[in-house]
This record gives C-alpha cells, sequence and structure tokens, in this order.
C-alpha cells in the first residue's frame, strides 16, 4: 500500500513524522557512537522504551488481551519498515529512470558529457608515486576532517579543514561500502608515504563523490526551472556545465559543489512550498535549510530567505506567526544534530576559524594589493573569466529583466513572486560576500550558481519565443563560450610546472645539493620531485634523501647554491609586500641569476583572460611559475 503511495507521491501526514523519528533515532544513535557520548547512547534504550509503551496505549483499547503487549510493538514496527520500505521503492518506481534517460535524451547527454569530462581528468594533481599530497591542499584537508569526524568526533582540529561537519558525515557514510569491499581504508595511513596507490583511489573515489553532486544539482535545477518557472531544463544545464566556476571545481573533492546541491535543493523545496503553502511543507522546508546550513556556513543569508519564503508564501502569515517559529525551531534543533554536535559537546572551536576566514585574512591580504579597487576589479575582470565572459553578460541581463518583470507586474502573481525569491538571493549572498573582500572570489561564487542557472534559463526561455534570429545569435555566443571554457580545461590536460621543472631538477642539480624552498613548502606548489623528497625527510629524519633543504622567508640571509620560488612574478605585480619579493632581491644582490622558468601552458587561456584572473580564481591549484636559481660561485 505504502509503495503506491510512493509511486503516486501521495504522503499521508503520518509518513514525514515517521521518517522523521527514525531519523532522529539513528542521528541519536550515531552521534553517540562516532561521539562516545554515554548521554546519547543512554537516551537510545529510554526512547525505544516510550516508543513501545506509545504503541501499546493508542491500540490496547481496541484489544484488552495480555498477548496485545508483545504483538502490538511487533507489529508496530513491522508497519513501520513496511511503510518506510514501500515508500521509497514506490518512489524509486515512480522515477522510472530508464524512461526518463530516454524522455530527456539531450539533458541526459548533457549529463553524461559533464561526467566523462570530469573522469577525464579525475587522477590530476592526486598523491602518486612521483609526489605525495595533493595539488590542492583543501582536498588533502577536507578528507582528513572526514578521518577526524569518525576518529575523534570533530573535524576541527590541526591538520583538518574546520567547519561544520554534515557534509564530512555524509562523505563518511558514502566511503562505507567502498571500505567494506576493502577498496580503500583511509584508517590505515598513517602518512602522507603510506599506501600511494590506496591514496590514490580514496582521493578518486571522493572526486566522484563531487561529480554525484554535481549531476544532481543539474537534475534538480533543471526539474525546478521547467515545474515552477516554464523554462527549458536543457537550457539550465548548458548553463552550468558550460561555465567554468562550476565545472573546474567540480573536478576536485572539495564541500562546494555539495553545498551548490543542497542550495538548488532549498530552492526546490521553497517553491514546493509556495505551491502548497502547509505547515508541514514549511516544517520539511526549514529542515532543508538547515541541512544546506550544515553543509557550510557560507549559506548563512538562507535564513533571512525562510522568513522572506513565509511571508511572501504562506496565506495570512500573521494569523500563523506560531508556523514560523515551529520552522525556526526546527532549524536550530536540525542544525545542533547535523551541523555544530562536536561545539554542543564540547569538541569543537569555531572562533578562532570563522575570525581568521570572515576578518583577518581577507583583510590581510586586501590591503596588500596593488590592484585598485578590489570590488570593481572583481565586478569587471575576475568574476567574467570565472562564469565566462558570455554567460556573466548572460547573468547580468537575466538580473536586469527579472527586475523588469517584477517590478512591472509586482507581485501578482506566483511567478513573480517566485522571481523576486530568487532576486533577494542573489542579493543576500552578495551582501554577505562583502566582507571577504577579495576573498570574495573563486568557489565563494559557487552559492550564484543555482540562481545563475534558473534566472537565465528563465529570462532566454521568454526571449527564444520572441525572437528566432535570437537563437542564431546565442548558439554563436554559446560556441564562444565553449572555447573560454575549453581554455580553462585545456591547463589541466596539459604537463603542469609541477612536473615539467620536477623531470629538469632529477637531470640537471646534482644529487646531495642543498636547495632553497620557501615557507611553508606544502603551500608553495615547489616541483614533485622537492616536495616528495622534503616531506620524506621531515616525516623520516634518519631516512637518506636525494637533496637537502633549507626553508627560506624574509628574515633569511643566508641561501644555497640552488634557490625555487613559485610565482614570482605574479607577486610582483599584484601585492605591496612580500617574502618572496624580499628573497628575490636578497638574491639579486647576492649574485643569483635566474637558471631556468617552468611555466603553466595557458596558451589557449591567454586569448581570453590575462594571468590576473587565473592566479586569484584558484580553480586550478597550479602554480603560473615556478623559478629556478642558482649561484654558480657557490
Amino acid at each position: 500500500y505504502a509503495k503506491g503511495d510512493g509511486q503516486a507521491h501521495f504522503f499521508r501526514k503520518q509518513t514525514p513524522l515517521l521518517f522523521l523519528r527514525y531519523i532522529l533515532g539513528l542521528s541519536i544513535l550515531s552521534l553517540g557512537l562516532f561521539f562516545k557520548q554515554k548521554l546519547f547512547l543512554e537516551t537510545i534504550p529510554v526512547l525505544l522504551v516510550f516508543y513501545i509503551l506509545w504503541s501499546i496505549g493508542k491500540n490496547y483499547k481496541y484489544i484488552q488481551k495480555t498477548s496485545a503487549l508483545f504483538w502490538l510493538p511487533v507489529l508496530q514496527f513491522t508497519s513501520d519498515i513496511a511503510v518506510m520500505i514501500g515508500t521509497i521503492l514506490g518512489i524509486v518506481v515512480s522515477l522510472n529512470v530508464k524512461k526518463n534517460i530516454f524522455q530527456n535524451k539531450i539533458i541526459s547527454l548533457f549529463i553524461l558529457f559533464y561526467i566523462l569530462l570530469c573522469l577525464s581528468t579525475i587522477s590530476w594533481g592526486l598523491p602518486n608515486n612521483s609526489h605525495p599530497f595533493t595539488y590542492h591542499m583543501d582536498e588533502w584537508a577536507q578528507a582528513q576532517s572526514i578521518r577526524s569526524l569518525f576518529k575523534h568526533g570533530t573535524p576541527n582540529i590541526n591538520g583538518s579543514s574546520h567547519g561544520v561537519i554534515f557534509e564530512y558525515f555524509l562523505t563518511g557514510i558514502y566511503l562505507i561500502p567502498f571500505i567494506v569491499l576493502h577498496i580503500v581504508n583511509p584508517f590505515i595511513i598513517k602518512s602522507p608515504f603510506d599506501f600511494m596507490s590506496m591514496q590514490l583511489r580514496m582521493f578518486e573515489i571522493l572526486r566522484l563523490n563531487t561529480i554525484l553532486n554535481g549531476a544532481l544539482a543539474i537534475i534538480v535545477l533543471g526539474l525546478l526551472g521547467k515545474k515552477f518557472f516554464y523554462s527549458s531544463n536543457k537550457l539550465t544545464a548548458l548553463f552550468l556545465i558550460g561555465t567554468p566556476l562550476f565545472l573546474l571545481p567540480s573536478m576536485i573533492f572539495k564541500y562546494d559543489i555539495a553545498l551548490m546541491f543542497w542550495i538548488s535543493l532549498s530552492l526546490l523545496s521553497t517553491f514546493l512550498f509556495a505551491k502548497t503553502p502547509t505547515a508541514k511543507q514549511f516544517i520539511f522546508t526549514s529542515i532543508i535549510y538547515a541541512l544546506t546550513l550544515s553543509i557550510k556556513l557560507s549559506a548563512l543569508p538562507l535564513l533571512p530567505l525562510l522568513f522572506i519564503a513565509f511571508f511572501l508564501f504562506y496565506k495570512y502569515p500573521f494569523k500563523n506567526i506560531k508556523i514560523l517559529f515551529y520552522g525556526l525551531l526546527a532549524v536550530v534543533i536540525t542544525f545542533c544534530i547535523a551541523g555544530i554536535p562536536d561545539l554542543i559537546l564540547g569538541k569543537g572551536n569555531y572562533s578562532e576559524w570563522l575570525a581568521a576566514n570572515l576578518l583577518v585574512n581577507p583583510s590581510q591580504m586586501t590591503h596588500n594589493l596593488q590592484i585598485g579597487n578590489v570590488f570593481v576589479y572583481l565586478f569587471f575582470q575576475q568574476y567574467p573569466a570565472l562564469f565566462g565572459h558570455v554567460f556573466y553578460i548572460f547573468f547580468l541581463i537575466s538580473i536586469l529583466i527579472s527586475i523588469f518583470y517584477v517590478l512591472k507586474y509586482k507581485i501578482s502573481s506566483l511567478l513573480s513572486k517566485q522571481i523576486l525569491f530568487l532576486l533577494l538571493g542573489v542579493l543576500f549572498f552578495a551582501i554577505s560576500l562583502i566582507p571577504l573582500q577579495i576573498g570574495a572570489n573563486s568557489n565563494r561564487l559557487l552559492v550564484f550558481l543555482p540562481f545563475f542557472a534558473v534566472l537565465t534559463s528563465f529570462v532566454f526561455s521568454i526571449l527564444f519565443k520572441r525572437s528566432k534570429l535570437l537563437i542564431t545569435i546565442f548558439i554563436i555566443l554559446v560556441l564562444f563560450q565553449a572555447l573560454e571554457v575549453f581554455s580553462w580545461v585545456s591547463i589541466r590536460m596539459l604537463p603542469t610546472p609541477q612536473q615539467t621543472a620536477s623531470a629538469w631538477i632529477a637531470k640537471n642539480i646534482p644529487s646531495g645539493a642543498t636547495i632553497g624552498v620557501e615557507n611553508v613548502p606544502i603551500f608553495q606548489s615547489v616541483p614533485d620531485i622537492i616536495l616528495k623528497d622534503f616531506y620524506y625527510s621531515q616525516y623520516y629524519p634518519k631516512a637518506k634523501t636525494q637533496y637537502k633543504y633549507v626553508v627560506l622567508d624574509g628574515k633569511s640571509t643566508n641561501f644555497p647554491k640552488y634557490v625555487i620560488i613559485s610565482d614570482l612574478p605574479s607577486v610582483y605585480n599584484f601585492f605591496k609586500s612580500s617574502d618572496k619579493k624580499i628573497i628575490d632581491q636578497k638574491l639579486m644582490k647576492q649574485g643569483y641569476k635566474t637558471l631556468i622558468n617552468f611555466s603553466a601552458d595557458t596558451i589557449y587561456y591567454s586569448f581570453f583572460n590575462n594571468t590576473t584572473s587565473f592566479y586569484f580564481g584558484a580553480i586550478i591549484p597550479t602554480p603560473i611559475d615556478i623559478t629556478i636559481f642558482v649561484n654558480s660561485s657557490k
């Protein structure tokens, strides 16, 4: 019976509560096991006893026999399991995946192209026999966070990527089948040099998780646009896949694409509430918002949007204000359980992390820049490069037309209300980025993509109905955008400066030589051979390495014969002061010469953008230059 309900997408009021009961119970049990908290573990038996007594109490009056004390709980648990399994099976059957793929051939091909393109460079920059660590150290830190969460009960420890825990928890659950099947085992890796082939597999599997979230985001946003904005899901998919900002982060393991998926899910839930404004749907939407916030705190602008959704879409909101408070209570409870349970249990500390990310780092970096007004630079140079110039212009045009649409129709229709909601979403997220200054860049812009995809596909779906000529112009411009996207992706398909410099060093710098490297080497994009050799000496001090090393900073005065500095031209162009500049000036005074320079292959990229956008965009973690200096007299 429940399977039929699932197929029909008919959910009785008891069904969500049933799922909620078991999700809550499993969450408490999981928290107890992972955080080793007796309070949670002792709560489960108490809740179980109350549940059994409740199952007896509500139906005993119909039986009034002693045997009912046994059979009523048995029937309760049996029916619970039957309803949940049946509902899930019904929903899966209703999706009719095979039929939907054939009915939506073009969007299915878009998603297949997206997946294959991401898979084509899935091993790029990952730990292997040539180098430990990942090129993008955020990947390494986030993998450490998963291990720390399941081992220590919190990701907020040294060596891990600090923050709220829900995405780390979900990714840990995702890894369980691979661990059970002995494909990977993160817990046996004690150093960056252990089980290199397993590390490579593990990061490939983690990157698959990112690709999965990206594909789900395309599907959800396509469904959202088609169902609520009468736009083409093909256009929605095109605007996402054709955007460097979406495509390049999809190729690494980081929680930003997952956050984008959850923001998309939040929007879908919001518009379902707009269509059927009930208390149950609002509370469900509130829970989705809280889970999204539990992925990453940069989703904080969703909270004022939740208020707006209630007053914008709920009938007689002031007469039903208690529903708003129920929703906010659901947000608080869900966020505490899914987002910050380690903080509540005294295992996490977020103050230092928040201060560093929101206040100290952005302010220090921005004041040291020499690129003029930061926001002018971001708006006119950086954002066009990350969105792609064509799609960025499309986005701005779509915002203007959407504003005009709202002003013309005000909020007389549900559609105009929904457009207003999306515009306010863009505004709130834009405001939230202002304190980050130059940090309002790179992966932090992914929060805009759900709004960008839906608004732009909505506007262009309308425009295409009015002009056939516009379709031809659109196709030509999209081809130009495709070339710009290729110019980004091609950099990942060509040898990196770390690789080319590494091969040269092995052939031309004699074994046993002392090499100067910048502090901290792991964050300086040093050549692969240097990275491996240097950190091997750190983890195994008694082991013999190919070279000896001196770690340099701005205070250093004694330099070895060979010195390696990365991104030196970029630092001279963009920063007022830097240890790199100071080291370089001291080297020149001491008679050092540039022995050789290795540059990223940006032959196609340079047709569309400059190195400033590449450097600050940081969506491909490779240096622009690696320079090797030598003093022949030493």
